[in-house]
């Protein structure tokens, strides 16, 4: 029997893996081992699942050098590096092959450290455009598979919301928009007078004691279906706004904070990329740069240009998902 390793960071994750690890399971005599850092991990309920260990997170790459098996998935980048070590197995027969599944639909060529992607075997992309800008990461030895992304597939868009509401959701990082104070509150206050009811929702990294000075409803869920119930969108540079977007055909306000760059491109080969989260601003809403400008909107009359951001979208996120990837991996490995 096949053994297939997950390692997860935490209950955050699993909606990414669950449709691809029940693929495996149902096609393939694999046994599905779980390696997270979170004792709280959803993955560990799912019946898919043989093996659940929690991970001492004082300790945990010494364990992930220690993992042996046929493969291993993960929604985390930067395998081989010092934070995410590859298993030091002997014989190096018995290490696994490692494979990355996105989570999330930006591109991957500033926004992911230098080393991200390099060390992986297999990489399950998203769509064409991330797998033409990947090549540019990783060396001709990393075999990249066009497969969609999986967390859409069974949700249905939706025309039904709530009136005058909105979520708040920022990209992870030292400049995003929670941590600027000042603006998160006049925000805030500006959708409060409009009588609007105001959600905030950090990303799963973000220290949550951060937000107990704003009074205002935090959702920790962080799932999808809930998205669709909200009349608008706020972040600064999420894919959330991808999601969001085509899941409700509905606009998404852009804060205009300092982009996150984890690297820097250095061809001008690759500069000429387009690159997705830079694009989405102007496609699928409106950015602004101040709270004030909040007050010279509109609300009642912000929509999102259909046909632009179909066209956008429908280079975004491929319509059906093809894991016959996954028999390709289990058969080169064979």
């Amino acid at each position: 029997m096949m053994s297939l390793n997950v390692f997860s960071e935490g209950t955050q994750h699993f909606r990414f893996l669950i449709p691809i690890l029940r693929k495996f399971k149902s096609n393939f005599d694999i046994q599905i081992n779980v390696f997270s850092l979170d004792k709280n991990d959803y993955l560990k309920k799912e019946v898919i699942v043989d093996n659940f260990y929690l991970l001492n997170k004082n300790n945990y790459k010494y364990q992930l050098a220690s993992i042996e098996g046929d493969f291993l998935i993960t929604t985390t980048p930067g395998v081989g590096t010092s934070s995410f070590p590859k298993s030091k197995i002997i014989p190096k027969s018995n290490r696994p092959k490692y494979i990355y599944c996105f989570h999330s639909l930006v591109s991957p060529n500033e926004i992911y450290s230098k080393d991200s992607f390099k060390n992986f075997d297999y990489i399950l992309s998203p769509n064409q455009l991330i797998s033409k800008q990947l090549r540019f990461l990783v060396s001709s030895n990393v075999k990249i598979y066009e497969f969609g992304y999986p967390v859409l597939e069974n949700f249905v868009k939706s025309d039904i919301y709530e009136k005058k509401s909105i979520l708040i959701a920022p990209s992870w990082g030292k400049d995003n928009l929670f941590t600027n104070v000042n603006h998160i509150s006049k925000i805030i206050n500006f959708f409060n007078e409009k009588d609007f009811k105001v959600t905030l929702r950090p990303h799963p990294m973000f220290e949550m004691k951060n937000l107990n000075r704003f009074k205002t409803y935090v959702d920790k869920n962080l799932d999808l279906p809930s998205l669709s119930k909200y009349q608008f969108l706020m972040t600064d540079w999420s894919g959330i706004a991808i999601e969001y977007s085509y899941l409700t055909n509905r606009p998404v306000f852009f804060y205009n904070s300092p982009k996150k760059i984890r690297r820097n491109i250095k061809s001008n080969k690759e500069r000429g990329l387009r690159l997705i989260e830079n694009e989405m601003r102007t496609e699928l809403g409106v950015v602004f740069n101040e709270p004030e400008e909040l007050y010279r909107l509109e609300l009642d009359n912000i929509n999102l240009n259909s046909e632009k951001a179909n066209n956008f979208l429908n280079n975004i996120v491929k319509n059906e998902i093809d894991y016959t990837c996954l028999s390709k991996i289990i058969n080169a490995d064979v």
